[in-house]
């Protein structure tokens, strides 16, 4: 059996378009004209196509398609298609496609669709795809896509995606009217309108307007109207909205509208609307609304639902909700619900709701809810529930549930609840419930549930429960509960429960011993002075005349005076010493003796007398050694009772800074007395001053002293 012989590539062309136009022409109700050039195997189907051809295998059907060409193997199908063409197998097919071509291996299908190209293997499929390219493998697919392009192996996919494409190779349009306007190369943009408008490299854009308007490099954007118009580089946005108008690098916002505004380079926003309005470097921004309107330094944090907002400083970091607002300055640390917002300052630590807000000043702490807010100052610090809040001053200390509120001045401290609180004044101490409220004044001391309050004065000392209320002068000392109150006087101590010395340099000890007139002790549970410079001594004692003047004393020469009284309540004196002294005490064994030698004495001179026939005077000199006898005893007494006092003056320790005290009791031959001191020593240390009282039934002795360091 015979094989048939294969029938040449032109004969098969020319027999198929003969049929075509055999086929078609009467349908048209016209005459198809048909060119073939049998040597070169070139065919026209069609008026005018075909014509002008150099070359060989070249193909046009339509009128007028193929014309002007020169190369090999190139088809052209459609009216006015292929022509004007110089290269080898290009394909054009469509009205218009393919015309004014330049390079080999080209396609162009759809009407006006590949047209003024030049470069090899492009392709464009769409109406008026793929016109006015210079380069090579590039693709466009859709009406209108990728025209104007002049670098290699992009890709337009999408109605009128990646036209305008300069600078760079590689980039890829897929979506309506995506990637359009580009300067650069291997970006890539999926999304109608995303990646319009880029000059970069390796930019990605997905989402709907996605990435336009960029000028840099290696930038992302996910979302709709994500990561429009930046200018920087390896910048992220990932969400509807996010990171627009941004202008610096590393910039990463996710989240709706997160990190859009942004002027600064390594920001991180993650959440709704966070980190917007930023110019800054290296700040975080972690929730909804987070970390918006930042400026001044950088490296701010803000975590938490509306944290970190409107900051003008750097280094600030805030976590909770609402937390660390409306910030100026630096280094500031806030974390719970509100806390730290409204702060011009630097340094200010906030842990608390509502802790540390409305703060103005350095240095700063609050700690407990609501603690340290409406604070003007610095170095203040706040530790409970509501502590140290509307404090106008600095370097105050408040430990408690509503300690230290309310308080004008420098160096407070206050620990216990609501203790210090509308203190006014400076370097006040308060410890216990309630302790030390409503002073005015500096210095004081307050230790005991409600001690110390309501106090205006300097340096008093208020020790136990419900002690030193209502003082009003300086340097008094209470300590015993309920002692001390309601004293307006100076230098006073009040010891013992319900004590109270009254006057001025007055002493009150023991439980209720009143000292009500200037330079009176009372000591004694129940004692009572009523009298200036007078001693009430023993429990229940009470002074009765005071100091007298112009008064006669028996046995002694003109008028007298005395500076007070001694009582002590029909007590015995036991113990006492001989009398040496003119005006020492006696006791009654030396009136005794006296009397024994008084009566010797007058009875040998009775007995002259009698001799003498004189009249004998046994009455009078009884009576004179009696007096005698009085005042020896009384002169013994009061040297005893001085030196009794000088011993119970115990030195007061030295404590830098502060004011100590001390109590002691002394005792000299069965004469006995009690003595306080105060010391003030300097902050330094160089240098104390001492006040000392000792009080005894024979008077008070006070000392005052200076001590220091020489270098």
């Amino acid at each position: 059996m015979k094989k048939n012989k294969r029938m040449p590539r032109g004969a098969s062309l020319l027999g198929a378009s003969l049929a075509l136009a055999a086929i078609c022409g009467p349908a048209l109700g016209q005459t198809v004209p048909v060119v073939w050039d049998p040597a070169k195997a070139n065919l026209g189907v069609g008026t005018d196509a075909g014509t002008t051809v150099g070359g060989s295998n070249n193909t046009a059907v339509g009128t007028k398609a193929g014309t002007k060409v020169t190369g090999d193997d190139n088809l052209a199908v459609g009216q006015n298609a292929g022509a004007g063409v110089t290269g080898s197998n290009n394909q054009a097919i469509g009205e218009g496609a393919g015309n004014t071509v330049n390079g080999s291996g080209n396609q162009a299908i759809g009407q006006n669709a590949g047209n003024n190209v030049t470069g090899p293997t492009n392709q464009a499929i769409g109406q008026g795809a793929g016109n006015n390219v210079t380069g090579t493998s590039d693709i466009s697919i859709g009406l209108g896509a990728g025209n104007n392009v002049s670098t290699n192996w992009n890709l337009a996919i999408g109605n009128n995606a990646g036209t305008n494409v300069s600078g760079g190779n590689a980039n890829v349009g897929i979506g309506f009217e995506s990637g359009q306007n580009v300067k650069g190369g291997w970006n890539q943009s999926i999304g109608r309108s995303a990646g319009d408008n880029v000059t970069g490299d390796h930019n990605n854009a997905t989402g709907f307007h996605a990435g336009s308007g960029v000028t840099g490099s290696d930038n992302n954007a996910t979302g709709t109207n994500a990561g429009m118009t930046v200018t920087g580089s390896n910048n992220n946005a990932m969400g509807n909205g996010a990171g627009n108008k941004v202008t610096g690098s590393d910039n990463t916002g996710i989240g709706t509208n997160a990190g859009s505004n942004v002027t600064g380079s390594n920001n991180v926003s993650l959440g709704e609307g966070a980190g917007n309005n930023v110019g800054t470097n290296w700040n975080l921004a972690i929730g909804e609304g987070a970390g918006s309107n930042v400026s001044g330094k950088n490296a701010n944090q803000a975590i938490g639902y509306y944290a970190g907002t409107n900051v003008n400083g750097g280094w600030n970091q805030t976590m909770g909700r609402s937390s660390g607002q409306n910030v100026t300055g630096d280094y500031n640390n806030s974390t719970g619900y509100a806390a730290g917002s409204n702060v011009t300052g630097s340094r200010n630590d906030a842990t608390g709701q509502n802790a540390g807000q409305n703060v103005t000043g350095n240095d700063n702490e609050a700690y407990g809810t609501g603690a340290g807010s409406n604070v003007k100052g610095n170095g203040n610090q706040a530790y409970g529930t509501g502590a140290g809040n509307n404090v106008n001053g600095s370097n105050n200390l408040s430990m408690g549930q509503g300690s230290g509120a309310g308080v004008t001045g420098v160096g407070n401290q206050a620990s216990g609840m609501q203790a210090g609180a509308g203190v006014s004044g400076n370097n006040n101490i308060a410890t216990g419930q309630a302790a030390g409220g409503g002073v005015q004044g500096s210095n004081n001391v307050a230790s005991g549930t409600m001690a110390g309050q309501a106090v205006s004065g300097n340096s008093n000392l208020a020790q136990g429960n419900s002690a030193g209320q209502h003082v009003r002068g300086n340097d008094n000392i209470a300590i015993g509960s309920g002692s001390g109150a309601y004293v307006s006087a100076n230098q006073t101590a009040s010891i013992g429960a319900g004590a109270r010395a009254s006057a001025d340099n007055s002493l009150a000890i023991g439980t209720n011993a009143q000292a009500f007139e200037d330079s009176g002790v009372a000591i004694g549970n129940g004692a009572v002075v009523n009298h200036a410079n007078s001693v009430a001594l023993g429990a229940g004692s009470a002074t009765t005349r005071g100091a007298l003047n112009n008064y006669t004393a028996i046995g002694m020469a003109g008028v007298q005076s005395s500076m007070g009284e001694v009582a002590l309540g029909n007590r015995q004196i036991t113990g006492v010493a001989p009398g040496s002294a003119p005006t020492d005490a006696t006791n009654v064994g030396q009136v005794q003796g006296m009397v024994k030698e008084g009566v010797s004495q007058a009875n040998a001179y009775t007995d002259t007398v009698a001799a003498q026939g004189l009249p004998v005077g046994k009455a009078y000199t009884d009576l004179t050694a009696a007096r005698l006898q009085s005042q020896i005893d009384d002169t013994a007494r009061r040297a005893y009772a001085g030196i009794a006092s000088v011993a119970a003056m115990e030195a007061a320790p030295m404590v830098p800074g502060k004011i100590s005290y001390a109590v002691g009791l002394g005792n000299y031959r069965s004469e006995s007395a009690i003595g306080g001191s105060l010391r003030h020593t300097s902050q330094d240390g160089r240098y104390s001053v001492t006040l000392g009282v000792g009080a005894s039934s024979s008077g008070v002795v006070t000392r005052v002293a200076l001590t220091g360091v020489f270098d």
